[in-house]
């Protein structure tokens, strides 16, 4: 037996280790990279909760002061005019709402996809280092049956 075909047996069985370990760090940098992007949708829907929470507080303010400028004026806010204005406001103040927390939620959205492709790959990226050591083995000792003569 040679000492070129222990060596490269044995750089086969290193590089195989290698490419298994490499495979082994991306899927957890995956999972790390997972893990942040899912805080991250935690943290969208908890800024969602507060900026709507904020965009009522408000709207209410704004009401308050429509209804006692209303009032000063001498209009009655049951009907006509004011009232529509009122409505209107209501209307549009809600659709606002609506429209910030459907953003805010196709963002966490958004990231928690993220967080599976990360997972994703990061698997991928394992079973592809699992792969590429066993070519590498496989090579190693398919050269050391070769330099033996077998």
């Amino acid at each position: 037996m040679s000492l070129g075909a222990i060596l490269g047996l044995a750089g086969a069985v290193m590089g195989a280790s290698a490419q298994r370990a490499e495979g082994k760090a991306r899927e957890k940098a995956a999972e790390y990279n997972a893990q942040i992007m899912r805080n991250k949708a935690q943290n969208i829907n908890y800024a969602k909760r507060a900026e709507t929470q904020i965009s009522v507080e408000d709207f209410r303010r704004l009401r308050s002061q429509q209804k006692a400028a209303f009032a000063a004026s001498g209009a009655r806010t049951d009907v006509g005019s004011p009232m529509v204005v009122q409505l209107d406001e209501i209307s549009k103040m809600n659709m606002d709402i609506l429209n910030d927390r459907r953003a805010r939620q196709i963002e966490a959205e958004g990231a928690l996809s993220g967080a599976e492709m990360q997972l994703y790959e990061g698997r991928m990226a394992n079973r592809a280092g699992q792969a590429q050591a066993r070519a590498t083995l496989l090579g190693g000792f398919s050269q050391f049956a070769l330099d033996r003569g077998v």
